[in-house]
């Protein structure tokens, strides 16, 4: 099974700070992980960006080790 790839938000979205991590989905694209909490308190904005969205972004994302 493929190990599912983690990248981090480097710069401030609206409604999403920077430091958040974003989780690959099957397709490999990439959406943002956020807690049942903060989904329902809506304090986040769920933003979800395709892999190659990410990868010519490298000024947006960083890859987590």
């Amino acid at each position: 099974m493929k190990e599912q790839k983690k990248i981090v938000l480097i710069k401030n979205l609206p409604n999403c700070p920077k430091g958040r991590i974003f989780k690959e989905d099957i397709n490999g694209d990439f959406f943002h992980s956020m807690t049942d909490e903060e989904a329902i308190e809506g304090k986040l904005k769920s933003y979800k960006f395709t892999k190659e969205e990410v990868a010519n972004n490298r000024k947006w994302f960083s890859n987590v080790c």
